[in-house]
């Protein structure tokens, strides 16, 4: 998922199990503050992130799901 700040900065963030986070990678944990206030957008959605540093306001530019989650096969 990539979000957009007023000031035109652009964050991509991949939302993985508690298990599979790695921060260097922009992998955020489903149980994240982060990824809460994101589950769920669609592109063009303005959410609040509440982060450690302060809220700020984004807006979903993309959202990509990995095919492996998207509950097809078996």
């Amino acid at each position: 998922m990539t979000v957009e700040e007023a000031a035109g900065r652009r964050t991509s963030y991949e939302i993985v199990g508690p298990d599979e986070v790695e921060p260097a990678r922009r992998q955020i944990s489903v149980a994240s503050p982060v990824a809460r206030a994101l589950l769920g957008k669609r592109a063009g959605d303005v959410v609040v992130l509440r982060r450690p540093r302060g809220d700020i306001e984004v807006t979903v530019v993309s959202v990509t799901v990995a095919l492996g989650d998207v509950g097809l096969g078996a």
